[in-house]
């Protein structure tokens, strides 16, 4: 599991970077939050794995396959897990919505929930009112299964069948010798 903070110095550096209290963020979600209120255009994201849902931010990269006690990137090996939660209705790992300005998806492995609502989908990433300016590359990103449908309606009744044809004549049976076939 992954070390970081949620409080007032959360992602304004890694670790003894900058200042000995500085430290990362515990969330992908928090970290873009941070980056989005100090103008930051990149989140750097450490091996680990995040059990949330991330919704991007238009104009800032999110950026994974970082080793959290060096920070080196190794995009190739990359273990920066984000694991969607389980709930009802429709399950996004990754939400890009309205992204029309350059923001880049990279490196990470994306695991989205079973859905388990009726007609409900799963998607490893959801992206909707976005261009070709949104970036995803360098990624595994596995969908969940999806809910189950609902029963159709009844079928019509069918139509009547025809009128049976005349009966085979009666046979008798004691009048039959052992060894012969009718």
């Amino acid at each position: 599991s992954h070390l970081g903070i949620t409080g007032a110095n959360c992602g304004l550096g890694p670790k003894d970077t900058v200042s000995p209290e500085n430290e990362p963020c515990r969330t992908i979600s928090a970290g873009l939050a941070r980056a989005n209120t100090e103008g930051r255009t990149e989140v750097h994201v450490a091996d680990s794995e995040y059990a949330e849902r991330v919704e991007l931010t238009e104009g800032i990269h999110l950026l994974g396959g970082y080793r959290p006690d060096t920070w080196e990137r190794h995009l190739e090996s990359t273990a920066t897990i984000i694991r969607a939660p389980q709930g009802p209705g429709h399950r996004r790992g990754v939400i890009a919505e309205g992204i029309t300005e350059e923001t880049i998806f990279e490196g990470f492995t994306v695991y989205a929930a079973n859905a388990t609502s009726f007609s409900a989908n799963s998607y490893g990433v959801y992206v909707l009112a976005s261009n070709n300016q949104l970036i995803i590359r360098d990624n595994n990103i596995i969908a969940g299964m999806g809910g189950p449908g609902r029963d159709g309606a009844d079928g019509q009744s069918g139509q009547n069948g025809r009128i049976g044809g005349g009966g085979a004549s009666t046979i008798n049976i004691a009048s039959c010798v052992e060894g012969s076939f009718l």
